[in-house]
């Protein structure tokens, strides 16, 4: 396509318009006999020229001003404008409402340039100039194909290959937020009174309550060897309020205990902080000023990270874990970031370093940032070589199935079982088609005005990889701040969150300024105006739905914002690279989740939307009548609460555990000692060692015919027990 060159003769008050090609660079200079000889001399002495796109300015210049008759002669006060300027007057007369409306006098909507003969001139057309040039397209469609089939064949060499020779029985593969035995989920208890739903066995001669993971005898002696992937140092997070004993725990690894820890722990987030050494030495020497401070830290995190845990954050790895039995408390050291627990619970489990000699071998390192350094170098030289309509969607389809099946896959895979596999892919076509489809109108609407084969830069695209990735990479980039949701009492409850809130919104206004800018140069200002009028207003119409809450999830920031970034100007490849990334992670990881979620689904499974539970009936200093022992816990229904009328039973947690589910609103903790073996082996245990014991009490509404059917925990209350002093729990759920 040539470039269609206007110029203007103005000779003795006529006015003559001549209109010629010049060649383009890329293509062969067969019309150089259609350029006037003394061009250049007229073009110094009389011409103006207009090197336009067809799609800014009209192909003839328009004439504003008198004609004096029909010959062309025209006024000395006569103007000439092209059709795009909108302005029949003065543009400096208006008011400054009106030019933000209309746009510029001049639109300017340029590619990133580069002087010519410069090292950067040269980097940035060495696509388009030598490699897409030289090459014809067989040739380089040929070479894409071959390379990414050795690029798959590493992934295959790092991915499938260690895992295809684990057997069956070998390793048990966890999540970072999993555990071993209890059901998913941490909220209250799913298990049924001692466990029994889930499978736990209570032995009583040797006075171990089994998990069920640990199948055999020898399980239960040497161990299970449990695999972790990557990640794990914030992957076992609890986002949801959680109560552990008569604390409330949120924005915390669920980690009970230190080097011995409670049964429902998460393990492989154990097994990351799991310290062989003390937390943190103490330094006798004098800080170096704010470098030698610095210095220091950037030490001793890397100490606790590569010296110090039994799995790495980046490769995971295996652990051997081992019942440990019944404990009395679960202490934490000095500094541990870990739960403190200070009463007995009936399972725990401690951690070791398994016997491999290859870890690789047997599978238990995670390759998923083997697999990412790969894509790293595959996705730098496609997209900075080819054109970009073939880079774009080489782009997005090797992203989406890298993110879903490798970097953050939304299901487990067992190497143990290779249907889980097989599910997962299928989940994730379940997604593809559907988003192939938007990602077609997207770069049809907005992204192909920036990637244009001809005002593409070359180094522009790699800055534009280079945030791609970084929103991509969603868990490991954004989701490390100390933000969760944009609300008051969450930001309060994560240290650093005003101040990492601040600083998001800080870059977010300053992106939305300098592209808001950039839109109104290019003359695009009233055409998004108007969509995201549109846009403002139906989320505000979504928002207003009666027991609805607008949720605006990381995949529909990325289409809300994409079109605003439909210029050419180097803001352009910065954004529009950061919200395609979260727009592919977030469908990846999350499918195409609700813009709007019931009130229930926003709590994330923490109370407050369930049954209301009854009330405790104890008095502070309750009066002790048999053998100095206090041994009755009553408690009350609310007759006048209709709206429960099927949950007529209670259920009852000591120390997270229930011990009881009936009818009654009184029980005797002789009683329950008479009913329940396990219960009652642990109360004895610990006043061998102590002359009373903590137990923390919770009540909840449930259905005594099926448990699992409950309404919400009141706060733990803490009972002094044979002694009988009683702590009222704080109001409230859990």
């Amino acid at each position: 396509m040539s470039l269609k060159h206007k110029y203007i003769k103005l000779d003795d008050n006529n006015l003559e318009l001549e209109t010629f090609s010049l060649p383009s660079p890329r293509e062969a200079n067969t019309t150089s006999s259609e350029i006037p000889q003394d061009f250049h001399q007229r073009f110094e002495s009389y011409f103006q020229p207009y090197v336009n796109s067809q799609e800014d300015l009209t192909e003839n210049p328009v004439m504003e001003g008198d004609i004096i008759n029909n010959e062309n002669e025209i006024s000395p006060n006569t103007q000439f404008r092209h059709a795009n300027d909108y302005y029949t007057g003065d543009y400096h007369s208006y008011s400054i409402f009106q030019r933000l409306w209309h746009g510029p006098e001049n639109v300017v909507d340029e590619p990133p340039s580069y002087t010519e003969n410069t090292i950067l001139f040269k980097i940035d057309q060495f696509p388009r100039n030598w490699f897409q040039y030289r090459l014809n397209r067989s040739v380089r469609y040929a070479m894409l194909v071959l390379f990414t089939f050795v690029q798959v064949l590493l992934i295959a060499v790092f991915f499938v290959w260690p895992y295809s020779n684990i057997s069956d029985d070998s390793i048990l593969p966890l999540e970072c937020n999993s555990r071993v035995g209890y059901p998913s989920g941490v909220l209250n208890n799913k298990c049924g009174v001692n466990y029994e739903k889930c499978g736990f066995k209570y032995d009583q001669s040797e006075s171990v309550l089994i998990n069920p993971a640990f199948k055999t005898k020898k399980d239960i002696e040497d161990g299970i060897t449990i695999r972790c992937p990557a990640l794990c140092d914030q992957g076992g997070l609890i986002y949801a309020p959680l109560s552990v004993g008569n604390q409330r725990i949120r924005y915390r690894n669920y980690i009970i205990g230190d080097h011995v820890y409670r049964g429902d722990t998460y393990p492989c987030s154990a097994a990351f902080h799991h310290y062989e050494k003390t937390h943190r030495e103490e330094s006798t020497g004098k800080r170096n000023g704010v470098y030698g401070y610095a210095k220091g830290v950037v030490r001793r995190s890397l100490q606790s990270i590569a010296k110090h845990s039994l799995i790495s954050t980046f490769t995971g790895g295996c652990v051997t874990m081992k019942n440990a039995g019944a404990q009395l408390d679960f202490p934490t050291l000095r500094d541990s970031p870990n739960i403190k627990f200070d009463s007995f619970f009936p399972d725990s489990f401690v951690l070791e370093k398994p016997n491999f000699q290859s870890s690789f071998k047997n599978g238990c390192l995670d390759p998923r940032f083997y697999v990412l350094a790969i894509n790293l170098v595959a996705f730098g030289v496609v997209f900075y070589l080819y054109e970009s309509s073939v880079a774009f969607w080489w782009l997005v389809v090797e992203g989406y199935w890298f993110q879903s099946l490798i970097m953050d896959p939304a299901l487990l895979v067992d190497p143990r079982d290779w249907s889980t596999f097989n599910e997962l892919i299928s989940l994730s076509m379940q997604k593809f088609l559907p988003l192939c489809f938007i990602l077609y109108v997207l770069y049809d609407k907005c992204i192909e005005r920036t990637l244009n084969d001809e005002y593409e830069s070359g180094i522009w695209k790699i800055v534009m990889l280079i945030t791609f990735w970084v929103g991509l990479l969603n868990n490991i980039t954004f989701d490390r701040l100390p933000v969760d949701r944009l609300t008051i009492s969450d930001l309060k409850e994560q240290k650093g969150g005003m101040a990492a809130t601040v600083f998001i919104l800080s870059i977010i206004v300053v992106s939305a300024i300098t592209q808001a800018v950039n839109v109104w140069k290019a003359n695009l200002f009233q055409k998004y105006f108007k969509l995201y009028v549109g846009f403002i207003a139906s989320l505000t119409l979504l928002a207003l739905l009666p027991g609805f809450g607008l949720r605006i999830h990381h995949y529909i920031l990325g289409l809300l914002l994409l079109p605003g970034c439909s210029t050419r100007g180097r803001s352009a490849y910065v954004l529009q690279g950061v919200l395609l990334g979260l727009l592919l992670n977030g469908i990846a990881r999350w499918d195409f989740a609700s813009i709007i979620e019931t009130q229930r689904a926003l709590l994330r499974g923490s109370a407050g939307d369930l049954a209301r539970p009854p009330l405790f009936d104890i008095p502070a200093a309750p009066k002790i009548k048999d053998m100095n022992r206090f041994d009755k816990i009553s408690w009350n229904l609310d007759p006048a609460d209709t709206s429960v009328s099927n949950l007529d039973g209670v259920s009852l947690l000591v120390n997270d555990m229930e011990v009881y589910v009936g009818t009654n609103t009184t029980i005797s903790i002789s009683a329950l000692k008479d009913e329940n073996p396990l219960f009652a082996d642990l109360i004895y245990g610990a006043l061998l060692y102590e002359n009373n014991v903590k137990l923390y009490l919770r009540l909840a509404r449930c259905d005594p015919l099926d448990s699992s059917k409950r309404g919400d925990y009141t706060n733990a209350g803490t009972l002094i027990y044979p002694y009988g002093n009683w702590t009222m729990p704080l109001p409230g759920v859990s």
